[in-house]
């Protein structure tokens, strides 16, 4: 096991100095909605010059950290809403996914315009409280 205090020095000492090539605000728009271990937002960047700006981003943290994922070229980029905590039922699971679809439907206009911040280097001890620590 790897001292989670000493995994965040490692990346902040990775990351100090790099300053991402993006421009606040970065225009998102919600593609769909997909269950999977979780329950994500999928998002696309609304313009071809952001996208392009964002996988330029991920390169180049992906280099500064020395890790790369194996979906790195095909990575969606996403908001995660929901965590399983136990297993579902065949039955459930459908029907989570038919309320997701549903959702997609219901809300994919009201979000075809979202604007985010630069991105930030944070830490954290649980999923309920972050600590910034700085803007890339």
């Amino acid at each position: 096991d790897l001292d989670p205090d000493a995994i965040n020095v490692y990346v902040e000492r990775r990351l100090r100095s790099t300053r991402l090539e993006l421009e606040a605000p970065i225009g998102m728009k919600l593609d769909h909605f997909r269950v999977e271990d979780t329950v994500k937002a999928i998002l696309t960047p609304i313009t071809t010059a952001a996208n392009v700006k964002l996988r330029a981003a991920r390169e180049l943290l992906s280099q500064k950290l020395r890790l790369r994922r194996p979906d790195h070229e095909t990575y969606q980029f996403h908001v995660t809403l929901a965590y399983k905590v136990g297993a579902l039922e065949q039955r459930d699971l459908q029907a989570l996914k038919k309320k997701v679809e549903q959702a997609t439907l219901r809300h994919r206009a009201a979000l075809s315009h979202i604007e985010l911040g630069r991105p930030e280097y944070c830490t954290y001890r649980d999923m309920l409280s972050y600590d910034t620590r700085f803007l890339l």
